[in-house]
């Protein structure tokens, strides 16, 4: 009689810039057009730790922290971002930017940020059953998720977001998000929790 057995193994990897000052690659991963990045922790980014620029990209299984700047950085393309863990980075977890562009976010965890949980700059947010959390440590007035001027209404549906330093969902522009199911709380040092709009004008 022979016995078989079987050994599952699992690879981590663990992307990691040491930065000198000499330094000039100040981004850690480089998307292309159409690409996906799974499984991987990227941390200690000069700039950004993932950027993409006029492409469209996903990021999915990944930890993504410690970015002198942001986590994720993205221009003028369609961001999908699923089961991530985006913490520490300095300015931004996730900064998206481009008019009619889409962040999409879901089942992801977004805390711990110096300043923004996520930023989105003239595009459309849609979040998903996701927590945005202790965003703003540094305490200078920055809310933990950011919709600058969207062209249309972003969606938060099953999205926790508490307790960052200052208001939970900030708003600049005429066009209102549509909120489903959200826990908005413990913001703001028990200031208003929204800025920008009211729960009554969120659809």
């Amino acid at each position: 009689m022979f016995s078989k057995s079987f050994c599952l193994c699992t690879l981590f990897v663990v992307l990691n810039l040491q930065i000198c000052a000499a330094e000039r690659n100040r981004t850690i991963v480089r998307m292309g057009n159409n690409t996906v990045l799974d499984g991987f922790t990227v941390s200690g980014a000069r700039d950004a730790c993932v950027s993409g620029e006029n492409v469209d990209f996903s990021v999915a299984n990944c930890i993504v922290a410690d970015g002198r700047d942001s986590g994720i950085r993205a221009v003028n393309g369609d961001v999908f971002l699923k089961w991530c863990d985006i913490k520490q980075n300095r300015w931004y977890a996730v900064y998206h930017e481009g008019e009619g562009f889409t962040l999409q976010v879901e089942n992801c965890n977004v805390r711990k940020n110096q300043r923004y949980g996520i930023y989105c700059l003239d595009s459309i947010l849609i979040c998903r059953n996701s927590i945005v959390s202790e965003s703003d440590l540094s305490q200078t007035g920055n809310a933990g998720v950011f919709m600058f001027n969207p062209p249309s209404p972003p969606l938060l549906q099953n999205v926790t977001v508490a307790r960052n330093k200052a208001a939970g969902l900030l708003l600049m522009g005429s066009t209102l998000p549509e909120l489903q199911n959200c826990i908005v709380y413990h913001n703001n040092n028990a200031g208003p929790q929204l800025a920008g709009f009211s729960a009554d004008d969120a659809a």
